[in-house]
């Protein structure tokens, strides 16, 4: 799959500009908000150390989101690098230059990227659709090898 620097850059400004205009929601949001409200009332001398905590713990929470974002980002990474991983190794099969050898290190190398995928910690803070889509290409990589080894592509 290829993605363009430029889908992303715009992607990325759409989000900010979609972050800026959306007020906190749930309980924190309707904390953080009381505690601006408070800061705004109380005379501004008494309000320093009030307002210095509530910056602190608002770039305490960037921090952790862009962190949580990189993480998420890192993973995608991994699926597109396994996508084109299963990309080449189609156009791999319908090729008559490729050797088997190669076709299946690359089955290989597949199979290996899914285990380490599963087993990392960022597995466990998908989405449903990104797991199951994970486990499928999980059992395509074993149908795969189980057709190697069988000899279903000896002829």
């Amino acid at each position: 799959m290829k993605i363009n620097p430029d889908q992303i850059s715009q992607i990325a400004r759409e989000n900010g500009n979609v972050q800026k205009k959306t007020s906190p929601s749930g309980e924190f949001g309707k904390m953080l908000e009381q505690e601006i409200s408070r800061g705004q009332t109380q005379d501004k001398t008494a309000s320093g150390p009030a307002r210095l905590d509530i910056l602190q713990t608002s770039q305490l929470l960037g921090s952790s989101l862009i962190t949580s974002q990189n993480r998420e980002s890192s993973f995608m990474n991994q699926m597109d690098s396994l996508l084109n991983k299963w990309e080449n190794y189609a156009a791999g099969m319908d090729s008559p230059s490729s050797s088997l050898k190669e076709v299946y290190a690359n089955l290989e190398s597949i199979s290996r990227q899914i285990k380490e995928m599963k087993n990392s910690s960022s597995f466990d803070n998908q989405s449903p659709e990104v797991k199951s889509m994970i486990q499928e290409l999980e059992v395509m990589a074993t149908t795969e090898v189980i057709k190697f080894n069988r000899g279903d592509y000896l002829t």
